[in-house]
């Protein structure tokens, strides 16, 4: 599909964190973005997939991303091989975590290796310092360096060969600003890069989500046109929402993957309920859902759950059926038909637009982005008073309002649209109207004006009649 990924955060310079699992990665991250976005846990390997931060120090900003923990980088005649065979096999996790961090290392303009204070230099440190001895564009980061036994250590690590160490305690912020300063400095000899048009726009932010193995990071992969995410047959393999800027057909765009969201019940503590947390939080800052549903398996009672709560966050909605290419036999009815079940299984969605599609053979894919920017769009769409009041008009000449109580029929004084994303309107009544007949008045406005993938909200307000005495 056609794109473009020179976004705001492309533009920007790129300094990477690197280094082995529990350095405080995440931790240091979090410190220097001001956000508290990377998940954080005492679990070895918690982050998997680079997350990208935006950072301001003085006069520069710059791309901060966080990767994955690789406890021996791959030597570099190696690299080529190994991209090469996990084609033919299915790689390991950590074989991906390495080949994101690789990615990560060709764009980078600063590479920062973070070690720990609190475990003196490992192995593993010299083994990535080897790869980064000589560059110009690598800082050393003791971090944990949180008190003054730690603090006598520090002078260890000139023997990694990457010059004087900065110390740093990214838990409580000691040395974070030497750190950023010297990260400007060092970003100062860098040409600027090429800023176009489309950065200066407010990019739309799209979040997937699903329960686990429904193909949301394929999906997101597809979108992207690379393996940007780390997909694997193994359940839960994205643990927390990662971000990615991109440009589609001169509109920016921010993809949020998230992890795969199960039943309250059957979700363990710590890593999984830190991200599931975070995962659902993305809905408040997300524009357009794209609800991820996996074909094989059907519509679960978890999928009902998610599709509520979005409904009841009134926001953009897609359901994505997703694994279109694994259905059997089938035939010119089949989508239809599918289609049906997913409608009776999904009530309360019935204005959400459905797409199949196949993210591993990027079957519909396209179609699945057109159909959230169309949600968008949707959801903007602003009436005036009187175009309400013709089609106010229109309706009501057909089906007269239905009563909710009461003896006397009601009647509707005013129709106004009082908000847009998502479309909020208000209705003036005199008596009471059934509650049926303003879901009638939902189903007509969708009919006439679209609304496809935006929910709509109608308010009543009750004017009582004057009593003259």
């Amino acid at each position: 599909m056609p794109r473009s990924l020179d976004t705001s955060l492309e533009a920007l310079p790129h300094v990477v964190l690197v280094g082995r699992m529990n350095v405080g990665k995440s931790t240091l991250f979090n410190r220097l973005t001001g956000e508290r976005r990377a998940l954080i846990s005492p679990l070895p390997g918690t982050t998997r997939d680079r997350r990208t931060g935006t950072v301001a120090w003085r006069t520069t900003t710059f791309s901060l991303i966080d990767t994955g923990g690789v406890e021996a980088p791959p030597p570099k005649r190696h690299r080529q091989h190994l991209t090469a065979s996990t084609l033919l096999a299915a790689p390991t996790v950590e074989t991906l975590v390495e080949q994101q961090t690789e990615t990560a290392l060709k764009d980078a303009n600063l590479i920062v290796l973070v070690v720990s204070a609190s475990e003196g230099v490992l192995p593993q440190d010299r083994t990535w310092a080897k790869r980064l001895r000589g560059q110009s564009n690598a800082l050393l980061v003791v971090n944990k360096v949180d008190n003054y036994r730690r603090a006598a250590t520090v002078p260890d690590f000139f023997s990694l060969g990457l010059g004087a160490p900065f110390a740093v305690s990214a838990a409580n912020g000691r040395g974070s600003g030497d750190l950023l300063d010297a990260i400007v400095d060092r970003l100062a000899d860098l040409p600027p890069k090429k800023v176009t048009a489309n950065q200066t726009m407010e990019p739309l932010t799209l979040a997937i989500l699903g329960q686990p193995n429904s193909g949301k990071s394929t999906l997101m992969n597809a979108i992207l046109g690379e393996h940007r995410m780390i997909t694997s047959a193994v359940p839960h393999t994205t643990r927390e929402p990662i971000d990615v800027l991109f440009t589609y057909r001169g509109q920016p765009l921010l993809l949020i993957d998230t992890a795969g969201i199960r039943r309250k019940a059957h979700v363990t503590r710590g890593v999984e309920a830190s991200g599931v947390k975070a995962s659902l939080q993305t809905v408040d800052r997300a524009d357009v859902i794209l609800l991820v549903i996996d074909l094989m398996r059907g519509v679960s009672r978890q999928d009902q759950r998610l599709a509520s709560y979005m409904a009841e966050h009134r926001k953009g909605l897609v359901i994505v059926a997703n694994k279109w290419d694994l259905v059997a036999d089938k035939k010119p009815e089949t989508m239809q038909a599918l289609e049906h079940g997913l409608r009776r299984a999904l009530p309360g969605c019935n204005w959400a637009p459905i797409v199949f599609t196949s993210a591993l053979t990027q079957h519909r894919v396209p179609q699945t982005i057109e159909a959230a920017l169309g949600a968008h769009t949707s959801g903007a769409l602003s009436l005036s008073e009187g175009t309400l009041q013709q089609f106010l008009k229109t309706v009501t000449k057909h089906h007269l309002p239905m009563k909710g109580g009461g003896v006397r029929h009601p009647k509707i004084l005013s129709f106004k649209q009082v908000a847009a994303n998502p479309p909020q309107f208000e209705i003036v009544v005199r008596g009471e109207l059934h509650p049926a007949y303003v879901k009638f008045l939902e189903h007509r406005l969708r009919q006439h004006f679209g609304f496809t993938g935006a929910p709509i909200t109608i308010t009543l307000k009750t004017k009582r009649r004057r009593i003259i005495k």
